[in-house]
C-alpha cells in the first residue's frame, strides 16, 4: 500500500507506518513546530513557504488559542532537508526523485512530490478522520451488519443471490 500528499504522508511517517519515503528533491514545503501554551501540546505543520505568514496556521482550530512557533536550533525548516536528516528516526528508507525524468514529473504532479510505501495495511479512516470518535449512536441493525459482514457475505455465496438483498458497494 502507498500514501501520498505532504500532510498525509508525514502523519504516517510520524506514526511509523511508512517503510520507504519518496520525496521530490526540490519539494517546496517547510516544517513548522507549534506549541499550545494552554495545553502544552506540541504539533508540527507542513506548509509552503508563502503560507507561513498566514495567521490561521498559528491558531488552534478547535479553541482559537494562539499557538507559539518553536524555533529549533540547527534544524532545517525545508521539509526535504529535514527528512534527509531524520528519516532513520522513524525507521524509514528515503529515495529522492527529480523532475528531470517523465516519471519524476508525473510523481510531482500526481502525488504532490511526497509519498511513501507502507509497512503494513493502515486503517486510513481512523487515522485521518478527526471525527472518528463515533459521536452518534448507531442503531442495532447497522451494528449487527458491521459486526457480521463476513458471515452475511458467506451466506450470500452459499444461498445465492435470490435469498439476500443486493451486495453493498
Amino acid at each position: 500500500m502507498v500514501i501520498y500528499g505532504v500532510a498525509d504522508t508525514m502523519k504516517l511517517v510520524e506514526s511509523g507506518a511508512v517503510g520507504k519515503i519518496v520525496c521530490f528533491e526540490d519539494l517546496n514545503y517547510i516544517r513548522i513546530k507549534l506549541r499550545n501554551n494552554e495545553t502544552g501540546t506540541i504539533m508540527t505543520t507542513y506548509v509552503r513557504p508563502e503560507q507561513a505568514s498566514n495567521p490561521e496556521i498559528y491558531k488552534d482550530k478547535d479553541t482559537g488559542v494562539d499557538l507559539e512557533k518553536i524555533e529549533e536550533d540547527n534544524e532545517p525548516s525545508s521539509l526535504p532537508e529535514w527528512l534527509s536528516i531524520h528519516y532513520k528516526d522513524y525507521g524509514c528508507e528515503i529515495e529522492f526523485v527529480t523532475d528531470k525524468s517523465p516519471e519524476g514529473t508525473q510523481f510531482l504532479k500526481g502525488f504532490s512530490g511526497l509519498g511513501g510505501f507502507l509497512r503494513y495495511k493502515v486503517d486510513f479512516e481512523h487515522i485521518f478522520n478527526d471525527d472518528a470518535e463515533y459521536e452518534e449512536e448507531e442503531d442495532d441493525f447497522i451494528k449487527f451488519c458491521r459486526e457480521h459482514r463476513a458471515m452475511l457475505l458467506s451466506w450470500r455465496e452459499y444461498w445465492g443471490e435470490r435469498y439476500l438483498p443486493e451486495k453493498p458497494n
